[in-house]
Parts: structure tokens; sequence; C-alpha cells
């Protein structure tokens, strides 16, 4: 038969004076729960905000397909990208050239030296450089709309068909960190080249201000053109490239493009941008990994706690519970109790647990932020405050069922004696 009202009331009455009683186990079982809801919050939310970011990033770039020679992600290399396309200039203007593509831009990363332009005109001392992420691009726009500035006005023609003995544009365009980092904005010089040595013969005008590249590198970037930084870096002879961008013609069906594209380049792949972002994803299995890890530990933890904490109430209450079945109370009522007392521990540190989420992801995304310039890593969505609740909830019953196991064992003779 179902609980009624009176005995419903009972049941809460005397789970919360037992509660209150053993409060500080209780807490210790709240705590658990509270910190398992705030990581399995946490690592929703990280793994949603790392889906969004890259999502985002590649909306902010703008481009339809993307070629690549299938080696193009690689975590030792410079923004985990691997310059593995070769002839990249060539391959380009190929694609380029057909009918349904309106621009192809190859696209380079190397590691350089930079440092803001001195007072007085001299080169700047070696301790003044510092290494960041160098972009080579063709063409005569950068890979991502500018904030400030009118960006390149000529496309690259330093590379003059291979010779790389064309006259040099001097021009660099510098994401937002970039510019913060070096203390540089429209018009102003910087030095950069593959070396220090290098470095200090190479100046660049900044011709513009983007926002929002280092959301897709993970780091400050300045932009050249690609064989200008081919020539810095010493990588002119392979014309390698990461991938190439590609833009097609208003209508066109980027899945359609991409297949013909793949079929006349066979030694080349070429995805779209949702192909492109689950290929970028899949570099991040370690970390999808590792976070899964964390959840799997916090939830296991938060479960033992509460486990360990019903029990040890069952335990401390052995003889009133017994002298309670003695005197006729129900098997049932009592696990009903203990029941009602899991479920109060579940609610108590789910409530905690959802309390902190918001606070938490706060000063994470503010670090991270502070730190790598990504924004928003940690997307917190009402749906994963939900599961929370839902997970707390479900290790207060778990524990509950625990302890309802020991009633059911309890003797009211043997402790009774």
């Amino acid at each position: 038969m179902p609980y009624g009202p009176t005995k419903l009331r009972a049941i809460g009455s005397i789970a919360a004076a037992q509660t209150w009683h053993h409060r500080r186990r209780v807490v210790l079982a709240v705590v658990g729960v509270g910190v398992a809801v705030l990581l399995i919050s946490l690592m929703a939310g990280l793994g949603g905000g790392v889906a969004e970011r890259g999502q985002s990033a590649l909306d902010g770039i703008n481009r339809d397909l993307w070629m690549s020679a299938n080696v193009e992600f690689a975590p030792g290399a410079v923004g985990g990208v691997e310059n593995g396309l070769v002839d990249s200039h060539r391959v380009a203007a190929d694609v380029e050239a057909r009918p349904e593509v309106k621009n192809a831009q190859a696209v380079s990363f190397q590691s350089v030296y930079v440092a803001e332009t001195t007072q007085g005109g001299q080169p700047p001392v070696e301790e003044s450089f510092t290494s960041i992420v160098g972009m080579g691009v063709t063409g005569t726009s950068a890979p991502i709309p500018l904030k400030r500035g009118s960006g390149f006005d000529r496309t690259d023609v330093h590379y003059a068909n291979g010779s790389y003995d064309g006259p040099k544009t001097h021009a660099v365009i510098v994401d937002e960190r970039a510019a913060t980092l070096l203390n540089v904005s429209l018009g102003d010089t910087l030095y950069a080249g593959g070396s220090i040595r290098n470095a200090r013969e190479n100046q660049f005008r900044v011709v513009g201000v983007s926002s929002g590249i280092s959301s897709f590198v993970g780091a400050p970037t300045v932009i050249v053109h690609l064989s200008e930084l081919q020539e810095l870096t010493g990588t002119t002879g392979a014309d390698a490239a990461s991938f190439i961008t590609i833009t097609l013609e208003d209508g066109t069906d980027p899945d359609a493009a991409a297949a013909r594209i793949e079929r006349d380049f066979p030694e080349y792949a070429v995805r779209t941008n949702d192909e492109q972002l689950s290929r970028i994803l899949e570099g991040q299995t370690p970390v999808i990994i590792g976070t899964a890890t964390i959840v799997i530990l916090a939830i296991v933890i938060g479960l033992a706690l509460v486990i360990n904490v019903s029990a040890l109430l069952v335990y401390g209450q052995r003889s009133e519970l017994a002298a309670l079945k003695a005197a006729g109370v129900s098997t049932r009522t009592l696990v009903g109790t203990v029941g009602a007392q899991g479920v109060l521990i579940g609610l108590l540190g789910g409530g905690v647990g959802i309390a902190g989420t918001p606070v938490a992801a706060l000063v994470v995304n503010s670090g991270v932020e502070r730190i790598t310039g990504i924004e928003s890593l940690i997307a917190m969505q009402p749906g994963l405050l939900a599961l929370g609740l839902i997970v707390a909830v479900t290790m207060g019953i778990v524990g509950a069922a625990a302890a309802g196991y020991l009633i059911l064992r309890l003797s009211p003779l043997k402790h009774l004696e």
C-alpha cells in the first residue's frame, strides 16, 4: 500500500530530525555530492564550450571548404597544426580557377619572434623579443574579418611564381591579443622573423587588427603574406601550408563541390565546415577522455561518500531502529525514513553543486581568457544544471537503498540484548 499523508509527514519529520542529529556526517556526504555535481556540470559545460568555440571560430573565418593533406592536425606543431600541404601557391591557384570557387587561400603556421619598434629606430635588444604564432596567407584578405584597418592591399606578390624574388609588402595584421602583447596599433611597425637575428632585420607595418584568430589558433597571432613568412622561417623550398580555405560561389552546394574537388585532387582531403569541426574535435580525444575520467571519479567518490554516510547513520541508530522494530513500526516505514534521508542529502548536495557551478565557471572562464584569450570556454546551460540535480538525487537514492538493505538485516533481538 502507498504511504498516506500522515505517514509521509512522520517519515519526513523523523528523517529531518535524524539528519540534524548526525549533521557532521551528513555535511560530509552533502559536500561529496556537491563536488560531484559541480565537476559534472563544469566538465559537461567544457565539452559544450569547446564545440561552440570551434564552431564560432569556423563561422568567423567564413569559408565553405577546407582542403588539406590529411596530416594537418599534429599536437606537437604550432597551434596543433602541421604544414603538410606542399606546393601550396600552385594548388590554391588551381582550385581558385574552378568555376564554382570564388576564392582559395593557402594558410600556414610557423613560430616567429616579434618585438615592437623601439624609440629612436634602433633594433630591439634580444630580451625584447617574444615567440608567438605567425600565420601566412595568400591573397589580399585576412582569413577573418578585421576589426580595424584595411588589411593587405596586394596579393602575395613576393612569391613571383616560385622565385621568391618579387617585392615584399612588409605588411602585417595582428590579432587583438598580439596587439596588446606588443603594444602596437594601426600604422605602427614591429619586428618579426624566424629567429631573433632574422627578426631584427625585418620590419612590418600594421595594416589591420583582427579579432577571433587567437581563438582559432589558441595563441597571440600575427598574419603576413605566405611567401614572406616562408622566407622568414626558411621554409620556401617545399612551399608548404597547413590547409587551403575555399569560398564557393553563391548557391553552390558545399557537399557536392567538396566531392568534385576531391575527385580532381585525390591526394588531398576536402571537408565542409561541419566535417572540419568534427576533425578538430577528434584531435581533442585525450582531453575528452580525461574529462570523462574526472566525471566518473567524481561520481564514484560522491556515491562512496553517500553510501558510507548512509550506512554510518544506520549503524549509529541501530539500537533506536531495533527498538522501533520491536515496538511494531514496520520495516517499510523505517526504510522510508532512511530513504527520505538519502533523498534529502542528494537534494542538499545538488543545491550546493548547482549554486557553486556558475561561480566556478566564471572563475575558470576568466582565468582561461586571461591566459589564452579564449572567451567562455565553459558554456553553462540550464539543462546541465538539471542533469547535475538528477545525478545528485540518484546518488541519494543509491545511498538510501544501501541503508535500506542494512535495515532489512537488522535484528531487534540482537541489538536489544
